[in-house]
């Protein structure tokens, strides 16, 4: 998903989208846009992604019943490293992107009435998978941030025009990291 030159230039900081950047595509008008544009379910699909820190692959193919809740009532997030060969891994998440896995659980069972909810992902493929149980690919959430950003005027800090490139689904976990880091979680927990 990150482009090759990218790729070749960056040196670990700069990974991370800068916060006017964020407020841009998180805002009202990027959001419509991305609403109008792919639908409600590739926008929790490409908000879901923004919030939760995962790989991209890991936010594909998360699960159906992916949200737990904590005895206090807080929301927990278990998805599958593919990368560290690790099943149902447990972290804590905001109350957004909770909401959003809700919202997409519920679609999700109703388009598939007959499928064990065991056996759901909580973004199907589109093609090919009648009953829902394949993970939508990678390359479906790549190509619709690149559809989505490619549409919309996103400014840097000077006032120029921010190299959209940079924008792509690793760049949110890059960005996730470095919110929490600026806010002092530690870099161990981070790196999980």
């Amino acid at each position: 998903d990150i482009p090759v030159a990218w790729r070749a230039q960056d040196t670990g900081s700069d990974k991370s989208l800068p916060q006017i950047v964020m407020d841009q595509l998180l805002g009202e008008r990027s959001q419509s846009e991305l609403l109008e544009v792919e639908g409600a379910e590739v926008r929790d699909l490409i908000l879901l992604q923004i919030w939760n820190g995962r790989r991209p692959g890991e936010t594909c193919s998360l699960e159906l019943d992916c949200l737990e809740y904590s005895s206090s009532g807080e929301p927990v997030l278990l998805y599958d490293a593919g990368k560290q060969k690790l099943r149902r891994i447990r972290v804590p998440i905001h109350h957004e992107p909770a909401e959003i896995i809700e919202r997409q659980a519920k679609r999700i069972t109703e388009r598939f009435p007959d499928t064990p909810r065991s056996e759901l992902s909580l973004f199907p493929a589109r093609s090919r998978n009648p009953r829902g149980i394949r993970s939508i690919p990678v390359t479906h959430l790549a190509n619709r941030i690149r559809n989505w950003v490619d549409r919309l005027e996103i400014k840097g800090q000077s006032g120029s025009d921010f190299p959209k490139d940079r924008i792509n689904a690793y760049a949110f976990r890059h960005t996730y990291a470095q919110r929490h880091a600026d806010h002092g979680t530690p870099v161990d927990v981070l790196s999980a």
